[in-house]
């Protein structure tokens, strides 16, 4: 597996994959990766296509990867991620895997998270699909 440290920042580490073609498209910022295959060398925004299903998150997009094309995600580190429409956050809200492609849900504060965490949620988000400010650390 090839990590590199964000030489821009210090505090995040990202890794360089192939994106799967799929019906939900290209890669885009914000969005949600999965593991798509057993050597974690390709990803999919479609849980579909995951080998864990939403336990099988690799990572979140940092700009756009064309479907079929190799592009870097962060899988350590500050990130913004796409809201599951009709989700709102909190500050420290745990965000898992969604089956809205590319996007998280929610699991409160107090609340056992139903799949992998992803990270967890720096400031609060409201809104239909909106943005949440998170903080990322998904294992290798």
């Amino acid at each position: 597996r090839k990590y590199q440290s964000d030489p821009a920042e210090t505090a995040s580490w990202r890794k360089l994959v192939f994106a799967k073609n799929n019906a939900f498209g290209a890669v885009a910022a914000n969005d949600l990766v999965y593991w798509a295959n057993a050597a974690h060398t390709l990803v999919s925004v479609d849980d579909a296509d995951s080998i864990s299903g939403l336990n099988g998150v690799a990572g979140v997009g940092i700009g756009a990867i064309a479907a079929s094309a190799y592009g870097w995600f962060l899988t350590y580190g500050a990130a913004t991620l796409n809201l599951q429409a009709a989700v709102n956050a909190a500050a420290g809200d745990a965000l898992i895997g969604s089956t809205t492609g590319k996007k998280v849900n929610v699991v409160t504060i107090a609340t056992a998270p139903t799949h992998k965490v992803v990270g967890f949620a720096t400031a609060a988000a409201s809104g239909a699909g909106g943005t949440v400010a998170t903080w990322v650390e998904i294992e290798a």
